[in-house]
């Protein structure tokens, strides 16, 4: 609606004025087409993003609990080692490990600034989520 925010008013002024239903009606049946077209295309580029990661990940190590960790990171793209520990039930050292891994595989990165515990983020899936939750935007 953002991206036609003239005509929807003119439709719901021709609603309010003239009675266009069918006009409001066929206007937002169009702009949820479209939502939903770009929602399934931003999912399935998510797909392929997660096993194309995970295809990576298999070639350079041989660890299940970086593939756990990698479908963790599209669950939430930032994340920290005690929370990656916690989450994936490791130890330290092995999210650390893990955290480690991830970095050299160009996926994860630590973010600026961030205090204790350090915070790493997977800039490239932050992003395609981002743009996913807010395709205006990727417009602009």
């Amino acid at each position: 609606f953002e991206a036609h925010r003239s005509e929807y008013f003119e439709r719901l002024l021709a609603v309010s004025r003239d009675g266009d239903w069918e006009g409001w009606i066929g206007f937002f049946l169009r702009a949820v087409a479209v939502q939903a077209r770009s929602a399934a295309a931003c999912c399935e580029g998510l797909i392929d993003m997660r096993e194309q990661l995970r295809t990576e990940a298999q070639a350079a190590h041989q660890s299940a609990n970086l593939l756990a960790l990698i479908d963790r990171l599209f669950e939430n793209p930032v994340f920290t080692v005690p929370s990656i520990a916690e989450a994936l039930q490791v130890t330290s050292q092995t999210g650390r490990n893990l955290t480690h891994m991830l970095q050299e595989m160009g996926i994860a990165q630590e973010m600026d600034g961030s205090a204790w515990p350090r915070v790493y983020w997977a800039p490239q899936l932050f992003h395609a989520i981002e743009r996913a939750a807010n395709p205006s935007a990727s417009d602009a």
